[in-house]
């Protein structure tokens, strides 16, 4: 199987300054990057550790979208956070955001480069296995 390579940007200034891709797909396998909560449109960060939260699901959502895939078919998530006290607020967001796909998620605090990060979120998606049915 010889699955080809296809990048997808957010038109981020960061993707280039710092060379990397918003997602990118082989075949049915989609990765998306560290995500924070930049409205890449306005270039803005809200305050809010929940308001980010929701920016940047805002902004997964349109790398999957870009990608020919959704929400649904996210199998991963790995979340960082800067401050363990705002994890209820982060973790509610996302909570509300993923209630119907329920992907593995590891969280882990970290330092981010810009100080008023609070949340950045990579994904895994296999595209077109949308949520169908529970094995709990």
């Amino acid at each position: 199987m010889n699955e080809r390579r296809k990048n997808f940007s957010s038109g981020s200034r960061f993707e280039a300054l710092y060379g990397y891709s918003r997602a990118v797909r082989v075949g049915d396998q989609l990765w998306i990057a560290g995500t924070t909560g930049f409205d890449y449109q306005s270039m803005t960060l809200p305050a809010d550790p929940a308001e980010q939260t929701r920016q940047v699901i805002r902004n997964i959502d349109a790398a999957l979208a870009r990608a020919g895939s959704s929400r649904a078919d996210i199998v991963q998530l790995t979340t960082w956070i800067r401050d363990p006290a705002q994890w209820d607020a982060i973790g509610a967001v996302l909570g509300e955001a993923f209630a119907d796909v329920l992907p593995t998620n590891a969280a882990l605090v970290v330092d981010f480069p810009f100080p008023d990060i609070a949340v950045e979120i990579a994904a895994i998606a296999a595209i077109g296995c949308g949520r169908k049915g529970d094995d709990r």
